[in-house]
């Protein structure tokens, strides 16, 4: 048991070559940047989602209390308001996307070097 823990200081305890270092650290970089912009854009999206239901509710609720003459005008508002909602889900599942797809950026690149670095070890 003492033996695994002295190969495990060991291990911290090296450095690794620092143009790998650099690469790694870089990508982690890049990646975090990536993941965070596409899930503050997924969040605004999500926030004007919200705001468009919120609407198509006030808009149900006066074709609900409107006379037949305004009725049409109510229904233009809420067709008008479920193609806004139907634009903005896309919108939202594209920055899902891709922020999913940021996760997996360099990822190959990573492990080799992970793994060159084991072997070295």
């Amino acid at each position: 048991m003492s033996d695994l823990v002295e190969q495990t200081r060991q291990y911290l305890n090296e450095t690794p070559d620092g143009l790998e270092t650099e690469f790694l650290n870089e990508m982690i970089s890049l990646r975090t940047g990536a993941i965070v912009m596409g899930l503050a854009k997924t969040k605004g999206y999500a926030n004007k989602v919200d705001q468009e239901v919120n609407k198509l509710r006030r808009d149900a609720s006066d074709l609900r209390k409107s006379s037949p003459e305004d009725a049409l005008s109510h229904i233009a508002d809420a067709i008008e308001t479920m193609g806004k909602l139907f634009y903005l889900q896309r919108k939202m599942q594209m920055y899902s996307a891709l922020t999913a797809a940021a996760t997996g950026i360099g990822m190959d690149k990573s492990n080799k070097i992970l793994q060159k670095l084991e072997r070295k070890r």
